[in-house]
């Protein structure tokens, strides 16, 4: 895919791999739009790649509300979603108060249900494609489809010990297609 021109849209970004990838989008010309619950960090990277800065808590609905309209009145467009947002919690449940429980829930189970769907209504509204595909069966077959010889996918999640066995199905099919 060309970058150049493009808007990515990362939650998350504020440092870690989402940092890292603002950094590589824009390398590759791209114009990042970043999001984050950290807003000082948050506003010194988009400052630093010359992008823009939205904080966003994305495990309270509330702050969804209107955030696509903000981002794009702020910098036109987005072109690609990078849904990055995560936490570095741990620790045994026993041990964590209740509010870091209903944290973690809602960023991790809640939010993923109700989370990129929203985004991909409003992509549509705004005129745009966008698919949500919350299913892993039908993200697989997406990601078959789109792939083109020389394509790299990337397969991440620090909580999901089946992530291997999707890869390995990934690379089965698309093995036989060549």
């Amino acid at each position: 895919m060309e970058l150049a021109g493009k808007r990515v849209l990362i939650t998350g970004a504020s440092r870690g791999i989402g940092q890292a990838l603002a950094e590589r989008f824009t390398a590759a010309g791209a114009r990042v739009a970043l999001v984050a619950r950290s807003e000082g960090p948050l506003k010194e990277l988009a400052d630093r790649l010359g992008g823009t800065a939205h904080p966003a808590d994305l495990a309270d609905r509330d702050q969804l509300d209107g955030l696509v309209d903000r981002i794009e009145a702020d910098g036109g467009p987005v072109d690609v979603l990078v849904n990055n947002a995560g936490v570095d919690r741990a620790g045994f449940l026993i041990e964590m108060s209740a509010d870091d429980v209903d944290f973690l829930y809602r960023l991790a189970v809640a939010q993923p249900l109700v989370g990129s769907d929203w985004l991909a209504e409003e992509v549509d509204r705004h005129g745009k494609r966008a698919e949500h595909l919350p299913e892993r069966p039908k993200l697989g077959d997406a990601l078959v489809a789109e792939a083109r010889p020389g394509d790299r996918i990337v397969i991440m999640g620090a909580r999901d010990d089946t992530l291997i066995d999707f890869a390995r199905e990934l690379v089965e099919q698309l093995e036989g297609r060549v």
